[in-house]
């Protein structure tokens, strides 16, 4: 038969419990909680624990039966519950709790505590992604107003410069715009040199006849779609002007 317990303390009482009155009881450090819904403080006393009066006595009860007494009532039996799943629905980890005959050497506070540290530990660390992927999105954000920005600043500035072009067009010969094909082709060619050979086409005089000597248009093409938004505006403009000439051309016969 188990022996007597020589002290109870609140590391002894942690835990889920049942109740002789059919509920459970779950101790979390010093607060006890009833499936009622009633709440009570355990406080420890000399070699033994009490709560509203009642008071635990160490000469009847065991590591899995608690025996309560309080003056003028009968005694109550609180009996130690092992079930994993009860354990989880009242919150408490079921590794915290040692089942079968309970060691008294335990530190279930301390364990608690410890639980507590680590959730808070993990909520940092989940508030700290939360806050990382905030950061992303909003870079991102940044970026692509960015671009529309300097988009819609190129599309002005080659609109201004269409128009600019239509007044101060220059005669230009087939050999000018040879040369400026053969720069066009060059792998190696600065952006801000592309930008200025494809300001001065849009400023010269270019006829059906010109675009089929030259082949000026098969230069262009690629351009289209390069990767500076500038350089692609203004390509994809010569392109649609000389299309323009090509059509008129034909419209003509």
């Amino acid at each position: 038969e188990p022996a007597a317990m020589e002290k109870i303390g609140l590391k002894e009482v942690q835990g889920v419990w049942n109740h002789a009155f059919g509920y459970t009881i779950t101790v979390n450090g010093d607060q006890a909680v009833f499936g009622n819904g009633l709440r009570y403080t355990i406080t420890e006393l000399e070699n033994t624990v009490t709560m509203d009066g009642w008071k635990v006595s160490v000469s009847k009860s065991e590591a899995e039966e608690l025996v309560w007494q309080k003056k003028g009532e009968a005694d109550l039996k609180w009996t130690f519950e092992e079930e994993e799943s009860e354990l989880k629905d009242h919150g408490l980890d079921p590794k915290l709790i040692i089942t079968g005959k309970r060691r008294r050497g335990a530190d279930y506070v301390k364990l608690d505590k410890d639980l507590t540290r680590e959730e808070q530990q993990m909520a940092r660390e989940e508030r700290e992604r939360l806050s990382a992927g905030r950061a992303a999105l909003e870079e991102i954000s940044r970026r692509m107003k960015r671009r529309k920005e300097e988009e819609k600043a190129t599309s002005s500035s080659s609109t201004v410069d269409s128009k600019a072009s239509k007044k101060t067009k220059q005669k230009v010969s087939v050999d000018d715009i040879r040369a400026h094909k053969k720069d066009l082709e060059k792998t190696d060619l600065p952006t801000s040199k592309v930008l200025e050979i494809m300001k001065a086409l849009e400023n010269s005089m270019i006829d059906i006849e010109i675009l089929k000597k030259t082949l000026i248009g098969k230069a262009i093409n690629p351009y289209r779609k390069h990767a500076n938004a500038a350089v692609a505006a203004r390509a994809k403009g010569l392109y649609a002007a000389w299309k323009q000439v090509f059509r008129a051309s034909i419209a003509k016969k």
